[in-house]
């Protein structure tokens, strides 16, 4: 069905374009689907340029390998592939191009390739439409259906069922903090490492699954909290290692791991997504998050249909958690308030039904009520302060004032350490808008909402003008400067002023002659303040994989020389004004 409808869409492409995602579970076959898919298309149009890109290396290297095995010219590489292609103003135009991992294609620098490169036919891969930052991938690939349901894909045999054991633990984690996304990690740390937590697990690895054909991942807090797993799962007389992206032997571990040398892989931040190792039959999830993209990541590691039993055993670590921070669990995926010990996720049973696992039969004497609802279930829409006042398009600090006044108010508000963190409906902020008076601000305002924004003169320090200048100065055709050339010219400005025997600002400004010589420190106070301002207004952007700073494509290409001229003359003014009281320019 997914490649017939790559086929209606590639159909459909006319000279502007068109674009299709597709929409399933790790592991049900998105690399086939493409395969095949490109091998009709260059069998109809043997000269056409193809190339598939990828967020990693390693795909990369996966997918070059599938396409030599197949006999297919298909050109592939990272995601720099299309920026090198870009900043090259390359006249190479794809007529079918692929984004594997197509949640990464949203970033700004990616999209600013892909509106020059233009492809005929653009087509994203995805098992996870959600992003961590919420932004919408129906911005770059229109509208999509989800294909094929989890629940669907172990149905039809093209992934393996889940077996689920919860392992409830006495660990009280209801104090441990939450940011609206997820737990905070630091705290998170020294909550889990507890080694009777540890103890558990291993105990119920070495009672259900100790055969030498086990092969488990086991994901963890911490890259510490992995190491003592590890170790603890030895002294139960159980092989695992740990893994990360720290160790500089990692590629040798997982490839011990792939001939299984040993069995359980301990892991943290480093096995989400993009590794794909078969024949995987246990996941521990010993890491509670409160997001999905992050189990479903974690989930998906072993879902690769079992050429031997098509089954995946899912170990849900449970503690004890406050009222609202509930983290995601198979139950929660599949929204299943029935639990049976080892039991199919996509079953419901009754009681007095059989139940087999691990050469086992038994009958069910009883089903324990789990709660499925979660915290991102209830507010995972829901909006921070930072992210309501991006989008009502005013400063943190202008939203805040305005609840402590009571003009507006919050739906949500969540303690936090000392300090309250405070969350807004979506549909509030068209509310928060017309009550407060505030205009809607698009791509269509852009331009004018730049140059209100730098009229406004709300300056607390210079930062923002001098930023602007040095990014000004680096620019190149494209509207974007290296981050380390528009840093150069930024801290020139204050060294200058430093030789000159002039103040470098403000008494409080914290540009001393030590702290403008840690390129580092410098880096991150550019980026924190002054460039978040322009930032968070969609003005600039950082492509922090390329190291460029780079206007918004809209509004760089609506921007004139004269308009530039016009900026820099406008800082200029400004500069004078600002510093006239801290002995002039």
């Amino acid at each position: 069905l997914s490649v017939a409808h790559l086929k209606a869409q590639r159909e459909r492409a006319g000279s502007g374009g068109t674009a299709a995602l597709i929409v399933l579970p790790t592991a049900s076959g998105k690399s086939e689907i493409i395969i095949e898919d490109i091998s009709s298309f260059l069998y109809q149009q043997p000269d056409a340029k193809v190339a598939v890109v990828s967020p990693t290396v390693n795909v990369a290297n996966k997918w070059h390998d599938a396409f030599t095995r197949h006999n297919l010219p298909v050109h592939t590489g990272t995601y720099h592939l299309l920026w090198e292609l870009y900043r090259k103003k390359t006249t190479e135009t794809y007529d079918y191009l692929c984004i594997d991992e197509a949640h990464h294609a949203i970033s700004p620098m990616t999209r600013k390739a892909l509106m020059y490169l233009n492809p005929t036919f653009l087509v994203g891969l995805t098992a996870t439409p959600e992003r961590l930052d919420r932004r919408r991938l129906e911005d770059v690939f229109g509208s999509y259906n989800t294909g094929l349901s989890l629940t669907e894909a172990m149905e039809k045999g093209i992934i393996n069922t889940l077996r689920v054991l919860r392992v409830e633990t006495n660990l009280d984690l209801r104090e441990v903090r939450f940011n609206g996304r997820d737990y905070v990690n630091a705290d998170l740390e020294k909550r889990i490492e507890v080694p009777t937590r540890d103890e558990t697990i291993a105990k119920v690895l070495k009672r259900y699954f100790h055969a030498e054909d086990i092969k488990g991942v086991i994901f963890c807090v911490s890259v510490r909290h992995a190491d003592k797993m590890a170790k603890v799962l030895g002294k139960y007389g159980i092989k695992a290692r740990s893994v990360s992206s720290q160790d500089h032997n990692a590629g040798s571990i997982l490839e011990e791991f792939s001939n299984r040398e040993f069995n359980f892989l301990c892991s943290v931040n480093m096995l989400n997504e993009g590794w794909d190792e078969p024949g995987i039959n246990v996941m521990v999830m010993a890491r509670p998050t409160m997001s999905k993209v992050l189990y479903m990541q974690q989930l998906g590691r072993g879902l690769r249909r079992s050429e031997i039993d098509g089954e995946t055993f899912v170990i849900d670590v449970v503690d004890q958690y406050g009222h609202l921070a509930r983290p995601w669990s198979a139950h929660a995926l599949f929204n299943t308030t029935g639990y049976v010990p080892f039991g199919d996720i996509t079953r419901s049973y009754q009681i007095g039904d059989s139940i087999e696992y691990l050469g086992i039969t038994e009958q069910i004497l009883s089903i324990t009520e789990v709660d499925p609802i979660t915290y991102e279930k209830l507010y995972g829409e829901y909006l921070s302060i930072e992210e309501s006042a991006r989008q009502l398009f005013i400063n943190t600090g202008t939203l805040n004032s305005w609840i402590r006044s009571h003009k507006v108010a919050a739906d949500l508000t969540l303690p936090f350490g000392a300090r309250s963190l405070r969350y807004f409906a979506p549909e509030s902020i068209a509310r928060i808008r017309q009550t407060m008076g505030l205009k809607e601000h698009s791509l269509e305002t852009i331009k004018a909402d730049f140059f209100e924004f730098l009229e406004s003169k709300s300056y607390t320090y210079s930062f923002k003008m001098v930023f602007l200048l040095s990014f000004l100065d680096g620019c190149d055709a494209n509207g974007e400067a290296g981050v380390s050339k528009t840093l150069d010219a930024y801290c020139e400005f204050y060294r200058d002023r430093l030789r000159r025997n002039l103040p470098v600002d403000r008494d409080s400004c914290v540009y001393t002659e030590t702290y403008l010589s840690d390129t580092v420190r410098m880096q991150k106070s550019m980026l924190d303040n002054p460039f978040e301002k322009f930032e968070r207004k969609r003005f600039i952007y950082y492509g922090k994989d390329v190291a460029l700073l780079s206007f918004h494509p809209r509004l760089w290409e609506e921007l004139t020389a004269e308009d530039i001229s016009g900026i820099r003359g406008m800082m200029r003014e400004h500069l004078k004004e600002y510093y006239t009281p801290f002995g002039g320019l």
